[in-house]
């Protein structure tokens, strides 16, 4: 249930945070929009509560997000960098007070660089 609310509920307001996912001419001129104490407070609660299911429903699917853009007749996918504001609210998730734990970090980096198939760690 927590993962369903953090896609359903959380996940929207990060995305917000960022131009591109609306108007990407937005994106061209710097516009964004900063966390706002709500979100940033909630966030931390759940990096504290709720850190696993935090990485796997917002903060991996925000740093790897996608949106498809129809060109004439063929629709590619294209990769979209998080904002300025997304990385620092993240940053502050992975570091100081309230911060993700050292397990939910390590999930975070696995599911960003995954192990190759033959189970090599990171170096």
């Amino acid at each position: 249930r927590a993962k369903a609310f953090l896609h359903s509920f959380v996940l929207p307001l990060m995305e917000q945070m960022n131009p591109i996912v609306s108007d990407p001419r937005a994106a061209r001129r710097g516009d964004g929009k900063p966390a706002s104490r709500l979100l940033s407070a909630l966030l931390a609660t759940l990096a504290r509560d709720r850190p696993i299911e935090l990485v796997e429903s917002v903060i991996f699917p925000i740093l790897t997000m996608t949106k498809t853009i129809q060109l004439k007749e063929d629709a590619h996918v294209r990769s979209i960098e998080p904002s300025r504001f997304q990385c620092e609210l993240i940053a502050r998730l992975l570091q100081g007070k309230g911060a993700l734990s050292s397990t939910a970090i390590a999930l975070l980096i696995e599911l960003l660089h995954p192990l190759t198939s033959e189970k090599q760690p990171l170096h």
